[in-house]
């Protein structure tokens, strides 16, 4: 599924939202394949929050703010996995498949990307109008979310490890 979000990028370059769906897939089905059960909202702050290493979240908290020039007070790294969220939905559900979420590689200042989000609870009522600032680019993005995949298949396989030991 990375590979097919990076492949994107020859199809039609850099629509972000394409690359999005399929990292959103991803998530779903590794958390799927891992017995989890839910809305598929809970399953990507799940994978994000428990998996995604402490320095990856600073650096995404750190390229990623609520407002332009960071003006809110706010956990951002929450935020961008409900921009994530928000950005799939879009596309899955409105057909919106041409909004930017990630600056480009070669571009200096940050981009303002507008999206209507609930940042309370995340969900599909009350919504409004909210900016966010980025300097976070699609590859630097990519990588972390390899770092989180990886974590979390290295998580489960020691649990099923430990389940394997237990019944012995």
């Amino acid at each position: 599924m990375v590979s097919a979000a990076r492949d994107m990028e020859q199809i039609r370059r850099g629509k972000d939202v394409f690359k999005v769906v399929f990292i959103v897939t991803c998530v779903e089905t590794l958390q799927k394949l891992a017995g989890k059960v839910g809305q598929k909202k809970d399953m990507l702050f799940d994978f994000f929050k428990g998996y995604t290493s402490e320095k990856d979240k600073k650096y995404i908290r750190s390229h990623f703010a609520h407002g332009s020039q960071g003006l809110y007070d706010e956990d951002s790294f929450e935020q961008f996995v409900g921009v994530i969220n928000e950005y799939r939905n879009c596309a899955a559900h409105e057909g919106e498949y041409w909004d930017y979420c990630f600056k480009k590689p070669n571009v200096r200042t940050p981009l303002l990307i507008i999206v209507k989000i609930d940042l309370e609870n995340y969900s599909m009522k009350n919504k409004t109008d909210h900016v966010f600032e980025t300097t976070l680019s699609y590859r630097k993005f990519e990588e972390i979310f390899v770092r989180t995949c990886i974590t979390f298949i290295k998580r489960y396989v020691a649990s099923q490890e430990d389940t394997a030991n237990a019944d012995t």
